[in-house]
């Protein structure tokens, strides 16, 4: 993991999930997933343990880190078959793990990109609605017959205690100021409603096995990676009451591009990325992700909050 041997008392920035300052140490990262640029410096928080970008990309610069074939928005049949089946069965965990908490009713899915989830909700009875930033994926959305508006979290205009459940799905580490977007995000929902989202951890096993190269990392896009005591005090400043959710959170996907990331890295032959990259591929990383799952976590924050 290529760090930088600055002292912690060079930092002034402030961490923007706590608002901490100082720094534990400093991440060299790239983005290996698209345009190959970097390095980009991510500070580790002293206080809350969670990475953050120390100089983010400028939001009207963001755009050719979020290109047209960026994975979110595809629609849920492109791709290999293999690819679809994983997207599905993905699909099902997703749907399963809201519908513990509540059957049916009016929910939110922030970040849907394409709409594969509020396809997949509408499909179960639920009254579904999506919120996407990027205007192109919206309006395929919409011709695909699926409500999908165009626009930010916690800017967009829903009114007070609109839905029973709020779905992130890889969306909190994007958000520029997720402080303010939680507690935005947190007025949409009915009392009694759930947040249910899901994010890299930056505490797991796999971060510390992969160091530079593990994807869930995915500089520059992502602007903050959280531990399991940042996301807590996050949610609970927002007003929420938090608990983690059992279950599979895709280890096994974030070891399959981080072996493609490596690959990449050290500039072996092109097939040695293409093959971790494949669905196959992530399918090899199954058994033993699940292994290291089961004995120290998963790579990923499956966690619900409830709004009293």
């Amino acid at each position: 993991m290529t760090k930088s041997s600055a002292p912690p008392a060079a930092f002034e920035e402030r961490c923007p999930i706590c608002l901490g300052q100082g720094a534990q140490e400093t991440l060299l990262l790239h983005d290996w997933a698209y345009t190959g640029e970097g390095p980009f410096a991510y500070r580790r928080c002293a206080r809350c343990g969670a990475l953050y970008a120390a100089e983010p990309v400028a939001p009207e610069a963001l755009a050719r880190y979020y290109p047209a074939h960026y994975a979110a928005y595809s629609a849920a049949g492109a791709g290999s078959r293999l690819g679809a089946i994983a997207r599905e069965v993905g699909l099902f965990k997703r749907c399963r793990a809201v519908e513990r908490l509540r059957k049916g009713g009016r929910l939110l899915d922030v970040g849907c990109g394409a709409g594969a989830f509020v396809q997949a909700m509408q499909a179960r009875g639920w009254q579904a609605v999506g919120l996407e930033r990027d205007a192109q994926a919206a309006q395929a959305a919409r011709e695909r017959g699926l409500d999908v508006r165009a626009g930010e979290a916690p800017t967009h205009p829903f009114a007070p205690r609109s839905f029973d459940v709020i779905t992130l799905w890889d969306v909190l580490e994007h958000l520029e100021r997720p402080r303010e977007a939680l507690q935005g995000i947190a007025q949409w929902l009915a009392p009694g409603g759930w947040l249910v989202l899901r994010t890299p951890d930056a505490g797991s096993l796999q971060a510390r096995v992969f160091g530079r190269w593990w994807a869930g990392y995915d500089a520059p896009r992502h602007r903050a990676i959280y531990t399991r005591r940042a996301l807590d005090a996050l949610l609970r400043e927002g007003g929420l009451l938090p608990r983690p959710l059992p279950g599979p959170t895709g280890s096994y996907a974030l070891a399959a591009l981080s072996l493609q990331n490596g690959a990449l890295a050290h500039r072996w032959p092109r097939w040695c990325a293409t093959a971790a990259a494949h669905p196959l591929g992530q399918a090899l990383c199954l058994p033993p992700t699940a292994l290291l799952d089961a004995l120290a976590g998963g790579a990923e924050l499956l966690w619900a909050a409830r709004r009293p």
